[in-house]
């Protein structure tokens, strides 16, 4: 009876050796500005006449977003050692069947811990979050560079 037991807690600790849970993951959130559900344009449609005073909007909800979302991620309970970034808006053409085009926002972190709520960032009327994507099992301490490629896993 004490060999199985023993064999029992030696394969338990086996298992748990073993597995390939590393409790963090890469992250990317990706932001848009909102077109128009109704008349399927966006911003920047043939025959807009307000670009300019609406770019500046755009650029100011963007950075806001941005600001609010490198706050939520670089803290410890998020992000325990690399933090997370967003890149600047980029331009961009849905295709059909909308009209027009958009501001796209892709943030990212390189090790963002498995339990992580959702980001809790209110968006403006203007702004939508499009995608959430977890990407790759990895340890959420380590040695090693924080930069990364996004769904590369190593």
């Amino acid at each position: 009876m004490h060999i199985t037991f023993s064999l029992a807690a030696l394969l338990a600790l086996a298992s748990l050796s073993v597995s390939k849970k590393r409790h963090c993951h890469q992250a990317r959130y990706d932001y848009r500005v909102k077109c128009d559900q109704q008349t399927k344009k966006c911003f920047g449609y043939p025959g807009e006449t307000n670009s300019a005073k609406i770019l500046d909007n755009v650029k100011s909800v963007l950075n806001a977003t941005k600001d609010k979302w490198q706050t939520w991620a670089n803290t410890v309970a998020i992000t325990p050692t690399c933090g997370g970034h967003c890149n600047d808006p980029f331009k961009f053409t849905p295709g059909p069947p909308w009209i027009g085009y958009s501001w796209y926002m892709e943030c990212f972190a390189a090790r963002m811990i498995d339990s992580a709520p959702d980001d809790p960032i209110v968006l403006g009327p203007l702004v939508e979050k499009v995608s959430v994507t977890w990407k790759c099992d990895v340890h959420c301490r380590d040695s090693s560079s924080c930069g990364f490629d996004f769904g590369k896993c190593h």
